[in-house]
This record gives structure tokens, sequence and C-alpha cells, in this order.
């Protein structure tokens, strides 16, 4: 294999952006905290998920043009048979890979033309179908589930406009519509969201009746939102960013962690957060 072929590589590899699927994976998990179980389709989904979201990624990259990468119609056609094939397993499954795929699409084709049209739909993707599908799967009381799905959407569109403080001239010339690329002081409205979202994790306290095990993690929540915040000042928004991220991640390892007691499931809530931590260091 020559160099140029190594480069091509590494661009498929890169245009994956694996990190992606931490978040909805992360939702799965919460789900699983919550009822306490883990079941065989509960890992077929998280799987597919994994799946999905590198598809999604190199599909968005060749929409993009972010990376020079080829062969990437045969890939994506794999990862598509593959997911489909794990999907027939089980009927709510095969519904989620079809709401996610349906999705995808829409986000990578026109949902990005419209305001707020991108955060709506990575509501659902990253959020609603993990939430649901693992609740169906594992019974959840479908009181609690709602609760889940719906304050975990709406707090979660709060932090997602940051994810468009990085590329604003690219997004501009693409005719993406963001706060940013509509709006003069587009970075203030994204920093006041920020903060509406950060107050939003306390709020979960007694939305979810929590206990003190999530008050002692919340600790953290506060210099994490401080680092965000300093960055957004002195225009370090790629770092800021990649804080949110990390910032929903730890919120929902600490719910998951003040709700079982099972230290498997503990880990594998803090598992998202170990795969992530390494991303903090890169440049992109």
């Amino acid at each position: 294999m020559g160099k140029r072929d190594n480069n091509y590589f590494l661009n498929l590899l890169k245009s994956m952006r694996i990190y992606r699927s931490l978040i909805p994976l992360s939702f799965i998990i919460l789900v699983v905290g919550f009822a306490n179980q883990l079941s065989k389709e509960i890992i077929i989904l998280c799987i597919s998920c994994v799946l999905l979201y590198v598809s999604g990624g190199v599909f968005n990259a060749k929409i993009d043009k972010d990376f020079k990468i080829k062969y990437v119609n045969i890939f994506l056609f794999l990862i598509f048979i593959t997911t489909l094939i794990l999907s027939f397993s089980n009927i709510i499954i095969f519904a989620a890979v079809l709401s996610w795929i349906f999705l995808n699409i829409i986000y990578s084709k026109y949902s990005r033309f419209v305001l707020f049209g991108d955060t709506i739909i990575l509501g659902f993707t990253h959020v609603m179908i993990p939430i649901l599908s693992a609740s169906l799967l594992l019974n959840l009381d479908y009181t609690v589930t709602i609760k889940l799905a719906s304050f975990m959407f709406f707090s979660m569109i709060l932090i997602m406009p940051i994810k468009n403080i990085k590329g604003i001239d690219e997004d501009k010339k693409r005719g993406y519509k963001t706060f940013l690329t509509t709006y003069r002081k587009g970075k203030q409205i994204t920093i006041v969201l920020m903060f509406m979202y950060f107050t939003s994790l306390f709020m979960a306290y007694y939305v979810f009746d929590l206990g003190n095990k999530f008050l002692l993690l919340s600790i953290f929540f506060i210099p994490l939102y401080m680092v965000m915040h300093m960055c957004m000042i002195k225009k370090m928004e790629t770092l800021s960013y990649k804080c949110s991220r990390l910032l929903v991640l730890f919120f929902l390892f600490a719910i998951v962690f003040d709700q079982t007691s099972r230290v498997d499931f503990v880990a594998l809530s803090a598992f998202p957060i170990l795969v992530y931590l390494p991303h903090l260091l890169t440049k992109n």
C-alpha cells in the first residue's frame, strides 16, 4: 500500500468521527441506569448506533468535502448492510435504525439550510431515538421514559448550537443557517443558550428526584462550564465546543452513578468519557 493509499485510509478514519456516537451512546446507557438492567438487545442497539454514526460522519464528510476519501459508497453500503442485518433481530432496533438513517439524510441534505433545523434533527437522533428505543427494550416505566426524553431533548437543544462555532466561514459559503451565520450577535446568543443548558443540569436533581451522589459530582459541572465560557470569551471556540461535549457526557454519567448501585453499569457510563478525553487534545 503506497503513501497515497495510506492518506486515503487515514482520511477515512478521520471522517468517521467516532466521537460523535458517544453522546447518543451515553443516552442509551442512561436508560440502562434508570432501568437497572442490561440486555442483548441493548448491546445490539449500541453497536447499531455506533455503526450508523460512523457512516453518518463519512457521509457528511463526502457532502461537505472535508476529506479526500475513496470508495465511500462501498464503505457506506457495507456499514448499512451490517447494521440492517443486526437490526433484524428486534423490531424496536429495526425502527430505531431506520429512523436514524432517515433523519441523518434529512440532516445532511436539508436541515442545515433552515435555522434551528439541524438542532431539532440532532435532538431526535442524539436524544429521542436512543432514549425511546432503549426504554422500550428494557420496559422502563412510561412516565419515567417521557420525563427523560422530554427533559433531555429540550436541554440538549440549548447546548447544540455551540457545534456551529467552528467553520463559520465555510458554513456561510455552503448556505447553512445558524445563529452565527444569520445574526450579527450570534456568538452572544450561543453563550446565553450555553448558560441556560448549564442551569438545566442542576434542575435535573429535582426533575428526576436524584440523590447526594449526583449532587457530589455536580460540583464538577462548574469548573467545566467556566472553562467553556472563558474559551468563548478568549476566542478559543473549538476548545469550548469540545468541553461542551465532555460536560454532556459527565452530566449523564453523574445521573447513572446516582441511579444504580451496579459497578458494571457505572463503568459502562464512564466508558464514553474515557474514549472522548483524547479528542480534547486533537486540533480538529
